[in-house]
Parts: C-alpha cells; sequence; structure tokens
C-alpha cells in the first residue's frame, strides 16, 4: 500500500476558502491547519484570537466567517 501525499501549502491555493475554514476548524493540531491558516491569511484574513474569529476587510467593508452558520457575513 502507498504512502498518502502529504498536503502541500501549495495544494491548498486551489481550494475555496469554505474548505480551508472547514481544514482550519476540523483539524486541530495538525500541520493542514496551519496550512490553512496562512492561505486564509494569504487571501486577506485575519484571525482574532481574542474573539476566535476570522475577520476580513473589502474596501470600507468588514466582514467575519461565522463557524456556526458556515458563511461569510458583515461585520456591522
Amino acid at each position: 500500500m502507498s504512502k498518502p501525499k502529504e498536503l502541500l501549502y501549495q495544494d491548498l491555493k486551489s481550494f475555496s476558502d469554505s474548505v480551508l475554514f472547514y481544514i482550519f476548524y476540523n483539524m486541530p493540531n495538525d500541520r493542514a491547519q496551519i496550512l490553512a491558516a496562512s492561505q486564509l491569511s494569504d487571501r486577506g484574513w485575519v484571525y482574532v484570537e481574542e474573539e476566535m474569529v476570522w475577520v476580513k476587510q473589502s474596501g470600507n467593508q468588514f466582514s467575519r466567517f461565522n463557524a456556526y452558520a458556515w458563511q461569510e457575513e458583515p461585520l456591522v
């Protein structure tokens, strides 16, 4: 049986934000979580540790990723 291919940062570039959030929230303490966080950060997302939420600025508007509703929503 062959060994599974190791997940690389380049592999994540084609993943949607939703998939990256899935990896981040469902693979704690795993290298994949770190890679997903790096890719999200490169896409403009910032993790706010105190609130335990990802936020993003687009122009003059801010949004956050709601992990309970599993969607991006405006930050009011």
